[in-house]
């Protein structure tokens, strides 16, 4: 290998590690691999066609996999849209902590119908930070619908 091929296999290297890492911070389950972590590829432009007419929607520390569950080399890209997806994936995960405030979310009146139930009595919810000040507190509150199964009558909330 030339001296400019091995700067761009450690390119590659480098950022399949920085990858493994997201990965590890916010990766998924898997839907094709049981509790593999993974990150899935939702934006179209990188759901490459892997073999006929299969696409890419996962990618794991391991391999990447295709919407039929079938696993592939990461090498079975070419080398530019190998790079592409690597970045993309990086900026994602980068931008995405930039876009997010995170809440504390207490004082939250259940609807539980009069039965006991335990509840979390206080909630950390990630809230985009493109929603309009308007929309924040119904976001929250779907939130807490979301995460417990339960409807609720108010809460309190504290920019963390």
């Amino acid at each position: 290998m030339g001296q400019y091929g091995q700067i761009i296999e450690n390119t590659i290297q480098q950022a399949l590690a920085e990858v493994f890492n997201i990965i590890d911070e916010k990766g998924v389950d898997s839907e094709h691999k049981g509790h593999t972590k993974c990150l899935r590829v939702e934006e179209e432009e990188f759901n490459f066609n892997l073999e006929d007419g299969r696409y890419l929607t996962e990618i794991t520390k391991e391999e990447l996999i295709d919407n039929s569950g079938y696993h592939y080399n990461f090498f079975v890209l070419d080398t530019e849209d190998l790079i592409n997806l690597l970045d993309h994936l990086i900026e994602e995960n980068e931008i995405g902590n930039l876009d997010k405030a995170k809440y504390e979310v207490t004082n939250i009146e259940y609807d539980t119908d009069g039965e006991e139930i335990d509840l979390p009595k206080k909630l950390e919810i990630e809230v985009s930070n493109k929603l309009k000040e308007s929309e924040i507190d119904d976001f929250i509150s779907d939130e807490i619908s979301n995460i417990t199964g339960f409807c609720h009558k108010g809460f309190s909330t504290n920019k963390i």
